[in-house]
């Protein structure tokens, strides 16, 4: 915004004052120099920002092999599966599931 100001005023001294012109002419080009090295130190420390971060890995993190292969073995019992029936029915919203086991 200053650039075209400084453009216009530039433009408007050309003819009565042209040393005033040049000048003004000449700080336009000093702003658009600054605004490039500032665009520059920007994505620099960008750079180094995202550089340093570190990488996010989508999914949740392997369980050990020993876990893994006792879930998948896993048989459950029919009174667990009719306590998970059940209460998905009813929609309870229990925090556990009650199980009678006869000794």
């Amino acid at each position: 915004m200053a650039q075209i100001t400084l453009g216009s005023e530039a433009k408007g001294w050309e003819n009565t004052n042209p040393s005033r012109s040049t000048a003004l002419r000449e700080k336009a080009e000093g702003l658009n120099e600054k605004i490039m090295a500032i665009a520059s130190n920007i994505n620099e420390c960008i750079s180094k920002a995202v550089n340093k971060e570190p990488t996010i890995i989508d999914g949740d993190e392997p369980k050990d092999e020993k876990e893994s292969s006792i879930e998948v073995g896993r048989v459950w019992t029919e009174q667990e599966l009719n306590a998970y029936v059940n209460s998905a029915k009813d929609e309870a919203k229990i925090a556990g599931v009650k199980i009678n086991i006869a000794v």
